[in-house]
Parts: structure tokens; C-alpha cells; sequence
């Protein structure tokens, strides 16, 4: 009789879960010493290791679960993954390019909607999820990130008695004052387009300004109103000011690639440079010597607002069989334990609050995201390929000094952003 009796409560039990749709906590862990392999492919060469220690503690916990992990060089990486769709062979878990090879990846229809999913746990900075996310679809989480930043050169501001700028107009100051001690006051690179590499710098200018418009709140242009955003207008008109009084390096004259920059700058050819945290290690490697300090790159407004580019994205295949596995490693990857190996080891900003940085440098970057004032995602990551090529192209313009007149400018770049889609 008392078997009876817990067997009708059992199966009451069950029915009641399966009526209001909640998990049933020791069915959760039901099968789960049965053999099984999860496959993660990523392209962080550099750190391969740690994604290995990452998924080593991972599979600890999980009886029966083999993680397989794969890494592909960043140039191949977009090649191979689109390879294996064709031989229907792709990892269950992989990282997402948050640059303009996101829309390949999207494209092909194969990356499970994760807007509903529980890979995320408490603490994660949700907002972020604006990257990953096209059409209301998360097709991808961002994991780890960086923050753009301006790098100065300490000696040369020390030697002209400079304090770090909070407005568009502070920084335009302080390049003259450069200038007439001799020193050059900023300089970019050029990409691989032939494009002066603007975004780093624009991403500032445009989360401390006005922000007039939705732009940066959801990433559309034109939501309510038919004008840009004035923080581009900001940034134009910061590039009138440099290239008309000569403070920044000419475009001709600029370097081929961001680590030719980084080296030049190390060896003290310019005061100034845009990029972002991950080069704060890059820095200290090229030179022990050199004293550098960093600081968000300001607007026309008082604020202090950090940014967050996404480095690594990790995205689900529709087809995995192991999908539960694939929710539950992510989660891992984001959870406060995942994050503090993963940054502290690869030295990148987390994505998850109240992570603990060691690295004094990076935990200063990072504090950068935790103000009073709002903290944006990556702009030039939540736009389309297409957008994104049309700003860069019209910024790549202004910072040249090859730009027309103002207001015949401005109406075209929001006319060719109106007619796409």
C-alpha cells in the first residue's frame, strides 16, 4: 500500500510539471553518464589552451560528456565553417564572428534561436545580446569583449602639462598643445580597404554625445526622426578641426595594419592612438620601457560611458544532438567562475557582472563599463554589413580631409543608409 501511495504521488508530481511547464530537477540530470561528445570550434589561437582547461572542468561535472575542442586561424575560419555545411559537418557549439562575417553565418540558416534559451546566468549583461541579434533572433551570445579607448603616450602629456580630455573640444586642445611642442598629436592606420580604421574612436564620440536619437539605445537609424545621430556630426566636425590644422598623420602617411600602428607608437611617433583593452597587452609585449595610459575617447557631452566590443561570440547548431550539453557549456563559459579563468588568462573584458579582474590595466578598462553613466554595446557590431560599410567609407572621407561640402555630405550618407534594408 505505501508503494501505491508514492507511486500516485510520483506520477502526480510529474503530471503537475508537465502541466505548468517547470523542469523537474532530478530529470534534468536523468541519462547523463550516457556517452556522449560535444564538438566547440573557436579561432583564438593564442589561447587555445585555456578554452581547453575551460572544457577539461566543464566535462568534470558532466558524466559521460566528451568536448572535443577544434581551432581554426581567424583568416580560415569563416572559409572552414561554411565548408562544413556543405559536408554537413559543423561543431555543435562555435564561435560567431561579430564583424561583417556575422550576416554568413546568419545567412545560412543554421544557428538555433537562443532568445528564449537558459544559457545566460544571473548576472549576465543582457544588453549585450544586441549584437548577436538580428531580426529578434539571438543567434549568438558574446562571451568575452574589449573596450575602446585612446592610448597616450604619459611623457609627452606630462611633458606638456596636459590633464586627459572630457569633451571633443579638451582633445582638440590638447593636440595644439602638442603640436607646438613638437610632438604629433594622434594617428590611425590603414585597413586592409585602404580605409583609415576610425570605429575604435567614432564608438566613443558617439556614446558621449548627445545621443539624440535611438541610434544608440537600439541600433536603428532612423526609428524616430529622419536625421543621424549628432554624434556624427560630432565626429566630422572633430575630423574638420584635425586634418584642417594638420594634428593628425595624413592618410597617405598613415601605416598599413593596427600592430604597425601599436609598434610605432611604442617607439614614440605620435602622442595619441585609438584602439581598444585587448591592446593593453599588446603594448606591455612590444615594450617594457614604454609608459602608456589609456582613456575613453570623449564627445560633446560630460559623460564617461564605456563601450563593449564583442571578441568572442559563440553560437548552437540546429542540428546538434547534444543541445541541452551545448546550453549548459555556455552557461558555463558565462558563469563567474567560466569568466574569471577565461579573462584573466586571455586578458579580455567579461560579459558577465561582478567578474573579478587581476590585471590592474584591464580591471581599469572594465570599470569603464560599470559607471553611473549607461554602458552601450559596439554600434559598428550591431549594424549591417552594408551600414557599416557606409559609414566607414564616409568617416574614412572626413578624417582624410577629402570631404565636400557639409551639408551635401551628411544628406547622401543618410540617403544611402536609407536605401538599405
Amino acid at each position: 500500500m505505501h508503494k501505491r501511495y508514492v507511486s500516485l504521488a510520483l506520477c502526480i508530481y510529474l503530471l503537475a510539471g508537465i502541466l505548468t511547464g517547470c523542469s523537474i530537477p532530478f530529470l534534468s540530470s536523468f541519462n547523463t553518464e550516457k556517452e556522449r561528445t560535444l564538438v566547440f570550434s573557436h579561432r583564438d589561437v593564442e589561447n587555445r589552451e585555456i578554452y581547453e582547461t575551460l572544457a577539461g572542468e566543464y566535462m568534470k561535472e558532466h558524466a559521460g560528456l566528451t568536448i572535443e575542442v577544434q581551432v581554426i586561424p581567424p583568416e580560415e575560419y569563416t572559409d572552414t565553417w561554411l565548408q562544413g555545411l556543405s559536408d554537413q559537418n559543423i561543431a555543435d557549439v562555435f564561435a560567431v564572428p561579430a564583424d561583417e562575417d556575422f550576416e554568413a553565418f546568419i545567412g545560412s540558416g543554421r544557428l538555433l534561436d537562443l532568445n528564449k534559451s537558459n544559457v545566460l546566468p544571473e548576472g549576465y549583461n543582457s544588453s549585450l545580446l544586441q549584437i548577436g541579434t538580428r531580426d529578434g533572433h539571438v543567434r549568438a551570445v558574446p562571451v568575452t569583449g574589449s573596450v575602446p579607448v585612446v592610448f597616450y603616450n604619459k611623457m609627452f602629456f606630462e611633458k606638456c602639462g596636459l590633464v586627459l580630455p572630457q569633451t571633443i573640444s579638451d582633445l582638440v586642445v590638447n593636440c595644439l598643445i602638442l603640436q607646438q611642442n613638437g610632438i604629433i598629436p594622434l594617428a590611425m592606420y590603414r585597413d586592409e580597404n585602404g580605409f583609415l580604421d576610425t570605429v575604435d574612436l567614432i564608438e566613443g564620440i558617439l556614446a558621449n554625445g548627445a545621443c539624440d536619437t535611438g541610434l544608440m539605445s537600439n541600433g536603428e537609424f532612423f526609428d524616430k526622426n529622419t536625421e543621424l545621430d549628432s554624434g556624427f556630426y560630432d565626429a566630422v566636425g572633430l575630423a574638420f578641426e584635425l586634418t584642417m590644422s594638420d594634428l593628425i598623420v595624413k592618410k597617405e602617411e598613415s601605416v598599413q595594419g593596427h600592430q604597425m600602428l601599436l609598434e610605432q607608437f611604442a617607439k614614440g611617433a605620435c602622442a595619441m592612438i585609438p584602439g581598444d583593452s585587448n591592446d593593453i597587452r599588446k603594448l606591455q609585449e612590444l615594450s617594457s620601457d614604454f609608459d602608456s595610459g589609456f582613456f575613453l575617447m570623449p564627445g560633446s557631452s560630460r559623460t564617461y560611458t564605456g563601450v563593449f566590443k564583442a571578441d568572442m561570440m559563440l553560437g548552437i547548431s540546429k542540428s546538434s544532438k547534444v543541445v541541452s550539453d551545448a546550453k549548459g557549456f555556455i552557461h558555463y563559459l558565462l558563469s563567474l567562475e567560466g569568466q574569471e579563468l577565461l579573462c584573466n588568462q586571455a586578458g579580455r573584458i567579461p560579459a558577465t557582472n561582478h567578474v573579478i579582474i587581476s590585471d590592474a590595466n584591464l580591471a581599469a578598462a572594465q570599470a569603464f563599463l560599470d559607471t553611473p553613466d549607461r554602458m552601450y554595446p559596439s554600434l559598428f557590431q550591431r549594424i549591417s554589413k552594408d551600414k557599416r560599410a557606409i559609414c566607414v567609407e564616409k568617416l574614412d572621407l572626413a578624417f582624410s580631409g577629402s570631404g565636400g561640402i557639409l551639408e551635401d555630405d551628411m544628406l547622401d550618407w543618410i540617403t544611402r543608409l536609407k536605401a538599405v534594408r
